[in-house]
C-alpha cells in the first residue's frame, strides 16, 4: 500500500492534526458524558417527551384553537347579559324594591284584606284606594308574571354562578385572544426552547455517539511514557522473554549482523530509544542446531520484552513511534506470546519500508499474512496500532486502516516487545528507534 497520495490529500492525517483531534475528542467525549448524566439534560428530555405527546399536543389544539363562542362561559355570560338587559326583569326588581309592593303583600296577609273586593269600602277608603290601583296596575301584573318564574330563577342562578371566582377566572381565560400564554403549557413549551439554546444541549444533539465508540468501548490499560531513567524501573526488560529460565534471554540469531547489549543500547528519559551502533563485539547467538553459540559482531543494538509490563487478549496496542539513520538496520514493535506463533508485527521497519502483518500456524505449517506500506517517511513521528478483537486484526497508522485479516485471531495473551536488528542481507549502520508511548486499551 503507497500512502503517499492519501497523505498529500489529507485522508491520512499528519501526527500531528491526529494528535490534536484525539485530544478534541477527549475533550468532546467528557462534555458528550458529563452532559449525559445532567440534570439539565434529564429535563430536556423529559420536556421533549412530554411536549410531543399526543395528550400535550391534543390539549394545545384545544386551548388555541377553540373560540370564546364556543365555550360555556361565554354562553353563561351571554345568557346573563342578555337577561341582566330584559326590561322586564329589570323592572321586576324595580318593583320589588317599591314599597308599595311590600305593603301590598303585607296587606294581604291581613283579614282586611277581603275588603279590597268591597268596591264601597274601596271608595271610601284612600289607602284601600292606593292598594287597589296598585292591584291593578301593570307593575304588579309584571310581577305576578315573573315572580317565581323559570325565566327569574334562570336568571338568579347565572347572576350566582357569574359571580364566582371561578367562573370569573375560567371566563377571563377563555375571553382572552393570548390565553395560551398564560397556560403551563406555554411555560412548558418557553423552556424547553430556552433549554434547546443551551450550548451544551445543542452539542449533544449534534454529536454523532459513534464517534466515542472507541472511547466508550474500549478502556486503557496500560501507558507508559518512559518517564523514567533506567529500564528496571519499569516494567521492561532486556532480552527475550523465554517460559524456561534455563534459557538466555539476552542473545541475537546467528543470521543477524548485531548483539544484542542487555539493555546497555536502550535510553530512557521520556522517551524509549534503542540505539544500533558500529561496535564489535562477541556475544552469544542461537544456533538452529547447536543451541547458543558465541559469534563475532560488527553492530550492537538491543531488543526489550514488556512481558511483566502486560500481557492480554484482544483489544488495541498503540505506540507513537519513528526511525531514524541508516536504512540498512530493521526495527521492529510486536507482540508474541510463549510461543513462536502468533506472532504480531504492529510495524515493521525493513530500511526503505513498512510492514504489518501476522504470523500464524495454519495446520502446522507457519504462514505470514501481511502488507507493505510505502509513500510515508519513517524518520518523522507516527502512531502505529493493531486492534485484535473477536472478527479481525486491523491495522492503523494514525487515522488510517492500512491492512486487516480475519485469517487467524489469535486466543492466548501476547506481550510487546520492541528490538532494532540487522539481518545478515542488510549492510547495517548506525540508526535508532525511538517510541514516545505505548497504550494498551482492553475491551469494556
Amino acid at each position: 500500500m503507497n500512502l503517499f497520495w492519501k497523505r498529500l490529500f489529507g485522508k491520512l492525517q499528519s501526527t500531528e492534526r491526529y494528535e490534536e483531534e484525539k485530544k478534541r475528542l477527549l475533550a468532546d467525549f467528557n462534555r458528550y458524558a458529563s452532559v449525559r448524566e445532567s440534570e439539565l439534560l434529564k429535563e430536556y428530555n423529559a420536556l421533549t417527551e412530554r411536549v410531543k405527546s399526543a395528550d400535550f399536543q391534543a390539549n394545545k389544539k384545544s386551548l388555541t384553537s377553540r373560540k370564546y363562542k364556543d365555550t360555556e362561559e361565554y354562553r353563561d355570560m351571554h345568557k346573563f347579559e342578555k337577561l341582566s338587559a330584559d326590561t322586564d326583569i329589570r323592572r321586576f326588581y324595580e318593583i320589588e324594591k317599591n314599597g308599595t309592593l311590600a305593603e301590598y303583600l303585607a296587606f294581604k296577609q291581613k283579614p282586611d284584606f277581603a275588603k279590597l273586593s268591597d268596591a264601597k269600602a274601596v271608595k271610601e277608603s284612600p289607602e284601600l284606594t292606593r292598594l287597589k290601583n296598585f292591584e291593578k296596575s301593570d307593575d304588579y301584573k309584571l310581577y305576578l308574571r315573573l315572580n317565581d318564574s323559570y325565566v327569574l330563577k334562570e336568571y338568579e342562578e347565572l347572576k350566582k354562578k357569574v359571580n364566582t371566582d371561578d367562573f370569573k377566572k375560567r371566563n377571563d381565560f377563555w375571553s382572552n385572544p393570548k390565553r395560551y400564554e398564560t397556560t403551563e403549557e406555554y411555560r412548558t413549551e418557553q423552556r424547553l426552547a430556552e433549554l434547546a439554546k443551551n450550548p451544551d444541549i445543542i452539542f449533544f444533539n449534534k454529536c454523532n455517539y459513534k464517534r466515542f465508540s472507541f472511547i466508550d468501548n474500549f478502556q486503557e490499560v496500560f501507558d507508559d511514557h518512559f518517564s523514567y531513567a533506567k529500564l528496571r524501573d519499569g516494567s521492561w526488560k532486556p532480552g527475550f522473554h523465554y517460559i524456561s529460565d534455563q534459557l538466555k534471554s539476552v542473545h541475537s540469531f546467528l543470521n543477524e549482523r548485531q548483539a544484542n547489549a542487555g539493555g546497555k543500547n536502550v535510553q530512557l528519559n521520556g522517551a524509549l530509544v534503542i540505539n544500533t551502533k558500529t561496535e564489535k563485539t562477541q556475544a552469544p547467538a542461537w544456533h538452529p542446531s547447536r543451541g547458543f553459540v558465541m559469534k563475532d559482531y560488527e553492530f550492537t543494538s538491543d531488543v526489550i520484552n514488556g512481558y511483566d509490563a502486560i500481557h492480554t487478549n484482544k483489544g488495541l496496542f498503540r505506540a507513537k513511534m519513528r526511525f531514524t539513520g541508516s536504512t540498512g538496520v530493521c526495527h521492529a514493535f510486536w507482540l508474541v506470546g510463549d510461543h513462536k506463533v502468533p506472532h504480531i508485527n504492529v510495524i515493521k521497519n525493513n530500511g526503505g519500508s513498512l510492514e504489518v502483518g501476522v504470523y500464524y500456524n495454519a495446520n502446522g505449517n507457519v504462514q505470514y499474512t501481511h502488507e507493505v506500506i510505502k509513500g510515508i517517511n519513517p524518520a518523522n513521528w507516527y502512531y502505529y496500532e493493531v486492534e485484535w478483537n473477536d472478527n479481525a486484526l486491523v491495522w492503523y497508522i494514525n487515522n488510517l486502516e492500512v491492512f486487516r485479516t480475519s485469517a487467524v485471531i489469535p486466543n492466548e495473551d501476547l506481550f510487546p516487545m520492541f528490538n532494532s536488528f540487522i539481518p545478515d542481507t542488510m549492510k547495517g549502520g548506525e540508526a535508532a528507534m525511538e517510541v514516545d508511548h505505548v497504550q494498551v486499551f482492553k475491551l469494556k
